[in-house]
């Protein structure tokens, strides 16, 4: 579970890369839910199991794909933009972080046996 654990700590350092960027964002609402799914991989992070990365993973990736989704967010215009502390934290890299993040939480999963 050490790897897991491992991973599951990518995934938590990446969702703070990706909230950073969104709440460049005044209006974005899908802040919230990251906010969540960080504060529950957090809690999880001292008792992994592969039942509970298996339904993160899951509540992670529930906001990406189909209509009205993640994947359907268009950022403000950059002149409502709030200032970026840093470049790594800026529009550019959204996409970026969004994928990192999806991708990071499927690898979360396991399906079937092994």
């Amino acid at each position: 579970m050490d790897v897991r654990r491992g991973q599951l700590k990518d995934l938590i350092e990446t969702l703070d890369d990706l909230i950073a960027v969104l709440e460049l964002d005044p209006s974005c609402h899908w802040v919230k839910h990251f906010r969540t799914a960080r504060s529950r991989g957090n809690s999880i992070l001292g008792a992994v199991s592969q039942d509970s990365l298996n339904s993160y993973s899951a509540s992670v990736t529930s906001v990406y794909g189909g209509m009205g989704s993640f994947n359907d967010y268009y950022p403000c215009p950059p002149e409502k933009r709030l200032k970026a502390s840093s470049r790594i934290h800026s529009m550019e890299n959204l996409e970026t972080f969004a994928s990192v993040v999806y991708d990071r939480a499927v690898n979360l999963k396991v399906t079937g046996t092994r």
